[in-house]
């Protein structure tokens, strides 16, 4: 796997663990936005909507300094990452 361009040392070791975990985190949490600190899920967002309007970018942004968590999507389609780097606000 290639590097994700963009993302600090501790996003992209935060996005190398969700992939390693994205099966399990998907059966746990189902179609969902988690937010990934340390390799540890630290916030779930529900719905779609939520990741959209960027309701848990600017949350987390108020709480968190950027740079030190993502924001990723969960589906079954294992082609689908949508890494997203809080500072930027990308998905």
């Amino acid at each position: 796997m290639g590097s994700v361009t963009g993302l600090t040392k501790q996003q992209e070791a935060d996005f190398t663990w969700f992939l390693e975990n994205r099966k399990f985190l998907f059966e746990k949490y189902g179609y969902s936005f988690i937010v990934i600190e340390n390799k540890i899920v630290i916030k779930v967002y529900e719905g779609f909507d939520d990741a959209v309007e960027l309701k848990a970018l600017d949350e987390m942004y108020k709480i968190k300094e950027a740079g030190t968590y993502i924001v990723q999507g969960l589906t079954e389609d294992e082609n689908y990452y949508g890494a997203v780097r809080c500072a930027n606000y990308f998905i």
